[in-house]
């Protein structure tokens, strides 16, 4: 019973709280831009740069290119380039795509055309403190769009050597977007609005 007393006057850790904050508004909207993270959390912006590099150091977050095709295919110009410019500046090599426009525009052809994204052949999965490794996963994807915005993307992973992505693509693409436009619809509505 003591230690509830002595829990109850102790002070608690800032750099923590403003972690654990983040941490939230990531759970909320996944795919958010720094300037999403700050609206959100009230955090600075050159806070949320240091958060953000201890959160991906220590494996808990992730932010690659790779995984978001269907943003830069689908987004307004204007977001695009600047996505890409961010990403041009990055050291990360996951990065690196953005540095290399040929690449980047067939695979943003292929995908406006297909009407969905895919997972990046060269992505291995991996654990955190672990080398990369094949975790023998293939993934479709499909933007939240509205009206010109993109707020995020559903996706469905599977074996990928169950079935080719064009074979899945045929059994699940139509109830990936039926699933994307009804979380779409709910952020349009007053009570599902998260803006």
């Amino acid at each position: 019973m003591r230690w509830r007393t002595a829990l109850r006057k102790a002070e608690t850790i800032k750099g923590l709280e403003r972690g654990l904050r983040v941490l939230q508004a990531l759970q909320a909207q996944p795919i958010s831009s720094l300037h999403d993270l700050h609206m959100s959390t009230r955090i600075s912006k050159p806070s949320l740069l240091r958060i953000l590099n201890t959160l991906h150091e220590a494996g808990l977050i992730s932010r690659r290119l790779a995984d978001g095709y269907y943003r830069i295919a689908f987004c307004p110009e204007q977001e695009r380039q600047d996505i890409l410019a961010r990403l041009r500046r990055s050291e990360n090599p996951d990065d690196r795509l953005a540095r290399d426009p040929k690449r980047l525009d067939r695979i943003r052809a292929d995908t406006r055309q297909r009407g969905y994204g895919t997972r990046d052949p060269t992505f291995t999965g991996w654990q955190h403190g672990n080398p990369p490794r094949d975790d023998g996963l293939a993934a479709i994807t499909v933007p939240l769009l509205d009206r010109g915005r993109v707020h995020g993307a559903i996706n469905i992973l599977w074996l990928k050597n169950a079935f080719t992505v064009e074979q899945f693509a045929t059994m699940h693409l139509a109830d990936l977007r039926t699933a994307a436009n009804e979380i779409v619809s709910s952020l349009q509505t007053p009570t599902g609005r998260h803006r």
